[in-house]
């Protein structure tokens, strides 16, 4: 019952020290005014206890005591605290007496369960609704029922115990609540209303939601509430309501957009119930459930125009300006949206470029906000917006895909942009709909190409005669500039003089006719303004016409109009590439293409009449034989028919869906083609039917297909589920039944096995017709022979190359192999065979009628080979080592069985290899003159002398790079970087002083390939395992290094100067070579082999080892070149033909004993060899598939006729055309052609785009994920502990913790998160820090921990996610300024939490359309397989399309921090971060310490001082200011009198540190801790050779200064930190916190302090210095 223990008096005194946590630099303003607003709730003295719940003091003991009770009854012995206190002789001299040490207990205690009550109290401000000299009134009695009330305000002591109070969320008190305790109500109502809706969805009526209510104890508190005082409250409420949505409100215009937001949901409330607020009083639940169910009707528009505020500042107050405020039933997003519109019409009188592109500029920033209020809701008023609106995009995209795409120096053109927007206005009641519209559009596109032609004198590419448009390189220019085709002019010259036919002028013999280099620059560059033009024109289509938020779908005129752009201009050969203009430079139907793909997408129903309309026109004007004539019309519309399948088919996630697509139409396909009389009444009557039918089944054979390569294999079948087997078994009949039985036209099963072919190669063909499913049917009818022969021996013959003289030798060979007169080969030899390019077919030969006998000789006769081959022995017709070699060549008998020695295996793949492995060895040894040849040819002939060279395509050892580079940094220090070995043997860099670095973060201390613990224990002692390698040890290995080939993965990877297509293939001649040599099976040579190869293998697996390693080469390769196996082993053959006919041009000296002759030799080999074959590849490949057709050896086969279109016989004219093979135009395909492309070095931000383009695809989920990562940081910081995050799936911790008004908009978030994880999943599997993680498929199923950023544990995928798409983004936007020479470079950056979806790049839905806009084919049979690309003109266009105008990102993520990671170093930081700091002068110091000299005034100055800290840390405060006005401004008790005057706020963590010494020195000296927190590992005793080490050394150090630095070190950092250990270095350590926290040093401790002492000798150290420093006081008073 005395004073001191009285409980208000303990609660008075905790005031302070309770705010001081409390307070953040939002609230510090404010920190006063609850001291006095808590000093008035809570009296100085206990009065008589009364369980009254009328006053706020009785209410706070009650809820306080109960919350003590609950922790009496969790811990046990709970009342023997008093008696420990008194036995701690270390806590009484610490407080001086036992009342004293008690009191302290009980206000820590009491101190910690008040600062979580006033927490939740004060919550939005709540604490100022309670009036403390009144608390009768009728707000405090509600407010007062609240906090009474368990139910409605719970608090419990477990809660308390196992949370943190969060600053973050007193920093989102960006309002004052006005209705008591509104966030928990509100809460209380949502888990009632997501009940209810959950039952009777939107149909809840308020009465509904009342009833549910009913049944919940806020009813009763609700009922309180006197209806003379609803009208109050419900306004009350309503504002707190809206504050608490959380919106991202902009500030300056909070107040405004909140009341507009609250008149909404009551306007809506009142629409929605209008008899509810005719009274002038209800009851208030009435009133809270209207404004709960009306904001559930309109949260969307609420966020949208939330939005607009961000943009538009001056919104709100234009709003409140307009009719709205005066009672419009006009809904709030209706006016926003008429006043944006209002903003955003251009005053087109001031306009010039700048404004131009402001304008744009604030139309994109908006685009969001406003096409999602527009697609809230319909009505007269919206419609007239949606009309605007989209005639402002039309002219956006005009002026972006145009105007700023044009010279600036034209300032005509900058009036087009308001004749287009006049244009439009004028069409007030039109919609995109409308076909005058489009003719509107396309008048100004021809304007814009007149005006550019007459401002710059273009050239009219037109015959003055014959008027046809002609083609540049094909036009004749006259003196007098005008044109004419060449037949033209020749006919005019030939009929009379030599005169211009349009002007009569005289042309000179001697004239030029070519047009000049200076109209073909213009005319280059006036086709790329035409492309401008068309890439608007069809983006005018798709994005705006089509568009979700067009307020009309396009109506059957305006698709009618469209057909007839279509139809009406493709008929004449010169507008086959149709363009709105005469356009020279297309000679693809591009715009037909994507019209009518893209009406077929749209409305395939309309567009199948209209065609059909055309069709019936066509015929009636040419007549029957229409289909036999057109050549572009009917491919152009099978093509997108097939096209928009392809399109809907990938749209599909699960595979079995689309095997259940692909079957349907299949099946559609064969209801029509299985009626013979059907199909021929089709095609007479040119129904669209028949197109239609042709598209589908090219569609389904195409993805069949894929579908059998992908799957129908042993390995890949079992990664099919039951049902995607047995959908793709339906497929598998479905095209037999086109290929077999049901369909009356035999195109389709020619068509199917030459799509096969064509795409997989024709191995994959054998394959699939030896499966039990496939071998009756997928061999064509007819064909069965041919390719049954091609099987045995027919097979395409890759060595027809060398054309004739390889075909003479065939013969020859074939005669002599089976009459064996071998006589006749020495005369052979003898006469021709001493030219080496004559020995290489020869071979061939031979080894081809070895390796391939024909089938028309039945079995082969195993005797015959043995004689054949001991007669070559005998008769020694080669060289010696050719000889040899051919020897190896000729088959060996193993059981009866056929086989080559140098073939593991006899399958089809290694028939390929085979051929590879004896042409590479043919041709090395034929130019074994040429020494540049010889590493290739050593791996066959003597791989030994490869063991000490560097060998082409192996890595280079990057350490080796850095290590010749190495410098001492400082001389004369010794530091030196160095190189180290994690535990499996990943090499890392440790750079300035080379020592095995303390790891602080799991980012910096695990290897970075397999995530290993590297560096060290101490700045000298290692890591385990880790070993520092010599210099000798640091250099790229020698030989063959690629290692297991069962580890390769099959990705392309250039090395040095060898891209990826060359470096595929020295590799596999390379292996090829070690194959060979390993094929002999003699010991030596394997040995040899085995010395060559790192890691080393067995002697006996070497062939295998390489042949495994040729595989994966190949199948690299084949993934290059994307083309089929066939055409793969093609580009190796003709890389080694022209290895045999062509000289290097350059010599480099072999061996490749250095490095520097290894990158010489791979530049030379790539220039001399490989890019020449590269050039125009499809050309060159499609020249052999002529040769391969033509060979006389195959006796004209006709199914190779067929496969490569040379045998049209079985098809009509028009059908050959319909059924011709075309590769399917894809990213894959644009990637291969920009590899394979002599230009790729000119467009090196394309190659750099594309190589990146699966990647880019993540960039348009950023936006969510920073959101994401923003919203988890305001909610989680210092909220939980890593095992509570990792514990609670995100799925949870959405449904418990976010409001239900936010829970969709959170899973849209996650979902992009996880979208963007799948798409860049693999890349980040380079990153050690989150290599574990990169296995899981990441879901809303997974735990928090992975979702939420953080330094370390799984948190680090959303760090590392995130700063991999800044950094994505930002590295293109890097690589596109060298290639933007025109362009000013991007100088604008964001915040990445300001990024917007403008912001970043987004391709996916539109890049396929550009790539369409530059792509060349044809439709006709025989050329459909080559499909070119205007590189160039692809580059600038994505370059202006998706690159140019977006900025730089800045990478800044707010890491979340656990609970249990707050360190007090942090908030010191903090206080030197707000208040420059400086130390309290000597003699003031010692009078403070002499006047505190009692140990309870000590105590009680350094808890005055730590509030003030706690004050201190969250705002910038003027470091002058005495620390005895900061006090007393906050109601503080007071200090001692030298404290008070001086020392300021600028001295105080001076002072802190002082105070603390002086009581840490009482402890010491009276035989207590002074560190009571600290671990006991780090209080280690030192030994006497260490005590007399640090005597010695601590004489120079101001004692004191070293005691304080090291005690903030100890108090502040050393409690808190887990990933310390107790061997650290003090020294280093120390300095890392002095560096990252900006403590104050010790001058020299760092450099000169011995480094004897680690962190385990810190506390007793710090005891031992005391002691020494007393001894020495104390002689200096003797």
């Amino acid at each position: 019952r005395t004073p001191e223990f009285d409980l208000c008096h303990r609660l008075q005194c905790s005031i302070h020290r309770v705010v001081a946590k409390l307070v953040s630099e939002r609230t510090r303003t404010r920190a006063g005014q609850l001291i006095e607003l808590l000093l008035d709730l809570i009296p100085a003295k206990l009065p008589d206890y009364r369980a009254k719940k009328d006053v706020f003091i009785d209410v706070l003991l009650v809820r306080l005591l109960d919350i003590m009770k609950q922790r009496d009854d969790t811990m046990p012995h709970s009342d023997e605290w008093a008696m420990e206190i008194a036995l701690n002789s270390q806590k009484l001299q610490s407080n001086h007496t036992l009342v004293n040490a008690l009191c302290r207990k009980l206000d820590e205690v009491i101190g910690s369960f008040l600062s979580h009550i006033i927490f939740r109290l004060d919550q939005n401000n709540n604490l100022c609704l309670i009036d403390p000299k009144n608390q009768q009134s009728p707000m405090s009695e509600f407010w007062l029922a609240v906090f009474s009330n368990p139910d409605l305000f719970p608090l419990t002591y477990s809660d308390m115990a196992t949370s943190t109070l969060s600053k973050s969320s007193i920093n989102k008190r960006h309002f004052s609540c006005q209705f008591p305790f509104s966030w928990e109500i509100i809460d209380h109502i949502e888990a009632i209303q997501n009940g209810v809706l959950s039952s009777t969805g939107d149909d809840t009526s308020v009465a509904d939601l009342c009833v549910a209510i009913g049944k919940h104890p806020v009813q009763k508190l609700l009922s309180t509430v006197m209806t003379v005082n609803s009208i109050e409250f419900y306004r009350c409420y309503l504002h707190d309501f809206v504050y608490y949505l959380s919106l991202d409100i902009q500030q300056d215009v909070e107040c405004d957009t909140a009341k507009l937001i609250q008149e909404a949901i009551h306007s809506f409330a009142s629409s929605a119930d209008p008899d509810l607020f005719k009274e002038a009083q209800f009851p208030l639940i009435h009133g809270v459930a209207a404004v709960h169910l009306a904001y559930h009707h309109i949260e969307s528009e609420i966020y949208w125009f939330v939005e607009l505020t961000k943009h538009f500042p001056r919104l709100p107050l234009l709003i409140m300006e307009s009719t709205y405020s005066s009672g419009t039933e006009v809904a709030l997003h209706e006016h926003a949206l008429q006043a944006v519109v209002g903003i955003l019409s251009p005053d087109w009188s001031k306009f010039e470029l700048q404004d131009l592109k402001d304008w744009v500029r604030k139309i994109h920033q908006c685009k969001n906000a406003v096409q999602s209020l527009l697609g809230c809701t319909a009505g007269v008023t919206t419609e007239t917006i949606r009309r605007k609106w989209q005639k402002f995009q039309a002219v956006v995209l005009f002026i972006d895909q145009v105007i700023l795409k044009l010279p600036h120096d034209m300032p005509k053109l900058l009036s087009l942009p308001k004749r287009l927007y006049t244009a439009l206005m004028n069409f007030n009641e039109a919609a995109f709909s409308d076909g005058r519209v489009l003719q509107k559009v396309l008048v100004q596109i021809t304007q814009t190409t007149r005006k550019y032609e007459t401002h710059k004198k273009i050239l009219k590419l037109e015959c003055q005669s014959c008027k046809e448009i002609l083609r540049i390189n094909s036009t004749v220019m006259l003196p007098c500039r005008h044109t004419f085709c060449n037949s033209c002019v020749k006919d005019s010259f030939r009929k009379g003089e030599r005169k211009c036919p349009d002007c009569s002028k005289h042309v000179p013999v001697d004239t030029d006719l070519k047009v000049p280099n200076s109209e073909k620059k213009k005319l280059e560059e006036y086709g790329r303004v035409q492309q401008c033009c068309r890439d608007f024109f069809m983006d005018f289509v798709s994005v705006i016409c089509f568009s979700p938020t067009a307020p009309f779908h396009p109506d059957q005129q305006f698709v009618k109009e469209l057909m007839q752009i279509i139809f009406s201009l493709g008929d004449s050969e010169e507008y086959k590439g149709f363009y709105p203009l005469q356009d020279r430079s297309q000679e693809c139907p591009i715009i037909r293409t994507f019209l009518l793909q893209f009406l077929l997408e749209y409305s395939s129903k309309e567009v199948k009449k209209h065609l059909q309309e055309y069709l019936k026109q066509c015929k009636e004007v040419v007549g029957k034989h229409f289909f036999e004539e057109d050549l572009d019309l009917n491919p152009v519309c099978i093509k997108c028919m097939e096209d928009t399948l392809y399109t809907e088919c990938t749209k599909m996630s699960k595979l079995s869906a689309q095997f259940q697509y692909v079957a349907t139409k299949l099946e559609d396909a064969l209801k029509n083609l299985e009626d013979n009389a059907l199909v021929k009444e089709l095609c007479e009557n040119m129904d669209v039917r028949y197109l239609e039918c042709i598209a589908q089944v090219r569609f389904g054979l195409c993805m069949t297909a894929q579908y059998l390569h992908s799957y129908l294999n042993e390995k890949n079948i079992e990664h099919l589920n039951h049902e995607e087997k047995d959908c793709l078994a339906q497929v598998i009949e479905k095209v037999k039944g086109i290929c077999q039985d049901r369909c009356v036209k035999t195109e389709p099963r020619f068509f199917f096995a030459k799509q096969i072919v064509r795409q997989f190669g024709f191995p994959s063909l054998l394959k699939l017709s030896r499966h039990s499913l496939l071998k009756s049917w997928i061999i064509p009818v007819g064909l069965e022979a041919n390719v049954q022969g091609s099987m045995a021996s027919k097979s395409p013959d890759i060595f027809v190359i060398y054309r004739d003289r390889y075909a003479i030798y065939r013969a020859r060979v074939a005669t002599t192999c089976w009459d064996m007169q071998l006589e006749e080969l020495d005369a052979e030899y003898d006469s021709k065979l001493t030219n080496t390019q004559v020995v290489v077919p020869f071979l061939l030969a031979m080894y081809r009628k070895a390796f391939y006998p024909a089938e028309s000789q039945g079995e082969v006769i195993i005797d015959v080979f043995d004689t054949f081959k001991r007669s070559v022995e005998k008769h020694r017709p080669f060289p010696e080592e050719i000889n040899e070699a051919f020897a190896r060549m000729l088959p060996i008998a193993e059981d009866s069985k056929i086989t080559l020695p140098f073939l593991p295996w006899d399958q089809i793949l290694e028939k390929l290899l085979g051929d590879i492995v004896v042409h590479t060895l043919s041709v090395l040894l034929a130019r074994k003159d040429i020494a540049f040849l010889q590493p290739l040819l050593l791996a066959f002939t003597d791989p030994f002398q490869l063991q000490h060279q560097y060998l082409p395509t192996m890595p280079d050892d990057v350490f080796s790079t850095i290590l010749s580079s190495l410098v001492e940094n400082e001389p004369g220090t010794g530091w030196m970087d160095t190189i180290w070995t994690c535990p499996n043997g990943h090499k890392y860099l440790i750079q300035n002083c080379g020592r095995p670095v303390v790891g602080y973060g799991d980012d910096i201390q695990h290897c970075l390939e397999c995530g290993e613990r590297i560096g060290g224990v101490g700045y000298n002692e290692p890591v385990a395992g880790n070993t520092k390698l010599q210099t000798s040890e640091q250099e790229t290995q020698r030989g063959e290094i690629s290692g297991d080939p069962a580890q390769r993965k099959v990705v392309p990877k250039p090395e040095r100067a060898l891209g990826t297509v060359a470096c595929a293939v020295v590799q596999l001649l390379l292996h090829a070579g070690f194959a060979w040599a390993a094929s002999c099976k003699i010991k030596d040579v394997c040995d040899a082999i085995t010395d060559v190869t790192f890691p080393t293998i067995a002697s006996a697996d070497t062939l295998n080892y390489y042949w495994n390693h040729m595989e994966k080469d190949f199948q690299i390769l084949q993934k290059c070149l994307g083309k089929s196996e066939d055409d793969v082993a093609t580009v190796v053959h003709l890389v080694l033909r022209r290895i045999l006919t062509h000289f290097p041009g350059e010599c480099i000296e072999c061996p490749l004993d250095t490095r520097e002759k290894r990158n010489a030799w791979e530049k030379i080999f790539d220039v001399a060899y490989i890019q020449p074959v590269l050039q125009e590849l499809d050309c060159q490949l499609s020249r052999v598939h002529d040769l391969v057709v033509q060979d006389r050896n195959l006796d004209n086969d006709e199914f190779f006729q067929v496969v490569y279109e040379k045998n049209t016989k079985h098809l009509s004219h028009a059908e050959a055309h319909y059924w011709t093979y075309r590769p399917q135009i894809t990213i894959d395909h644009l990637v291969h052609t920009v590899h394979q492309d002599e230009q790729k070095d000119l467009v090196g931000f394309l190659s750099d785009f594309l190589e990146k383009e699966p990647l880019l695809r993540a960039l348009q989920y950023l936006p969510q994920i920073a959101r994401l990562q923003r919203c988890l940081y305001e909610c989680c910081n210092h909220r939980f502990d890593q095992s509570e995050a990792e514990e609670i799936t995100m799925e949870k911790y959405i449904s418990k913790n976010i409001q239900r008004v936010h829970q969709k908009d959170y899973h849209q978030m996650v979902k992009c998160f996880c979208t963007a994880w799948k798409l860049v999943r693999d890349e980040l599997r380079k990153d050690a820090a989150v290599k574990a993680y990169c296995a899981l498929e990441l879901s809303k199923k997974k735990s928090l921990a992975f979702f939420i950023p953080m330094n370390s544990g799984p948190g680090r995928c959303s760090r590392n996610l995130a700063l991999f798409l800044i950094r994505l983004q930002n590295a293109l936007i890097e690589s596109s300024q060298r290639y933007q020479h025109d362009r000013s470079p991007t100088s604008y950056s964001v915040q990445l939490n300001q990024v917007q979806n403008c912001h970043v790049i987004d391709h996916e839905q539109h890049l396929l359309h550009v790539v369409h806009s530059h792509c060349k084919y044809s439709l006709q049979s025989g050329f459909g397989g080559t499909i070119t690309y205007d590189l160039p003109a692809l580059e600038k266009h994505i370059l202006d399309r998706f690159i140019y105008g977006k900025p730089y990102i800045k990478a800044k993520i707010s890491m979340i921090s656990f609970k249990s990671d707050v360190m007090e170093a942090e908030k010191f930081s903090n206080v030197r971060r707000n208040v420059p700091q400086k130390p309290v002068p000597a003699h003031f110091k010692a009078e403070i310490l002499k006047e505190v000299s009692k140990s309870h005034q000590l105590q009680d100055t350094i808890d005055t001082v730590n509030i003030a800290l706690g004050f201190l840390q969250c705002g910038p405060t003027n470091p002058e200011v005495m620390l005895r006005r900061f006090i007393k401004d906050l109601k503080m008790g007071k200090t001692t009198p030298k404290v008070e005057h001086h020392c300021t706020v600028g001295n105080i963590i001076s002072l802190w540190k002082a105070l603390g010494v002086q009581q840490a020195r009482q402890l010491v000296l009276g035989g207590n801790d002074p560190f009571p927190a600290i671990k006991v590992v780090f209080k280690a005793k030192i030994t006497e050779e260490q005590l007399q080490l640090l005597h010695t050394n601590i004489m120079p150090y101001d004692l004191d200064q070293f005691l304080e630095c090291l005690y903030e070190f100890i108090i502040t950092y050393m409690p808190y930190r887990k990933d310390i250990e107790k061997d650290d270095s003090l020294v280093d350590t120390f300095e890392m916190v002095v560096e990252l926290y900006r403590m104050e040093t010790i001058p020299g401790f760092v450099k000169k302090f011995p480094r004897e002492f680690s962190l385990c000798h810190l506390v007793d150290m710090w005891k031992c210095v005391i002691n020494y420093q007393e001894k020495l006081r104390r002689q200096r008073v003797l």
